[in-house]
């Protein structure tokens, strides 16, 4: 709690043109190769890995016609960018007590 593993190191750009096209961001990576699986569905982000809760939603969502979601469960699993709690520690104990 309160303890970041790493010094933060932001880097901002500052962009002039008097095309907007020229400011926005452009990624350099290829696409991820499950893109195509999302690209005609709704994406929706939930926090609870209680299943209980979701069978009156999945029911409201069918009756507004919503039949493609793709669902992430933020609580399901691990977040890949969360550190093992020994490596999350190190080095900034004494700053984070």
């Amino acid at each position: 709690g309160g303890c970041i593993a790493a010094p933060i190191d932001d880097t901002f750009q500052i962009t002039v043109s008097s095309r907007v096209a020229d400011t926005f961001v452009t990624p350099t990576h290829p696409p991820s190769p499950y893109r195509s699986l999302l690209s005609d569905r709704m994406v929706m982000l939930f926090s609870s890995s209680n299943w209980s809760l979701y069978p009156p939603f999945w029911t409201q969502l069918d009756q507004w016609g919503v039949d493609n979601v793709a669902g992430y469960f933020s609580g399901w699993r691990s977040l890949p960018f969360v550190l093992p709690r020994a490596a999350s520690t190190s080095g900034c104990k004494s700053r984070c007590r």
